[in-house]
């Protein structure tokens, strides 16, 4: 498993784009911003979110997950595996 220790920058307008910014690292943002509160609090660390979204990948691409949804399913499942944490 890759572990990723720090985002790319991201490029004026390049939001949701898929070839700027991989799954993987978009998923990441968007789960550290939502979780905030919990960070903030030391009920969750990045570590954490960086480690369900990388196993949650790979749960999809073994599941045989379309690639065209992988995005918002890896997102989805994610955030509910972190919601049990």
């Amino acid at each position: 498993m890759t572990t990723i220790t720090s985002l790319p920058p991201t490029a004026e307008g390049a939001e949701g784009d898929w070839e700027t910014i991989g799954p993987q690292e978009e998923a990441i943002r968007r789960l550290t911003e939502e979780n905030l509160p919990r960070i903030s609090t030391g009920q969750l660390a990045r570590d954490d979110i960086v480690d369900v979204v990388e196993q949650s990948w790979v749960d999809l691409q073994r599941a045989g997950a379309p690639p065209a949804t992988l995005p918002e399913l890896l997102e989805r499942l994610a955030q509910a595996r972190l919601d049990y944490t």
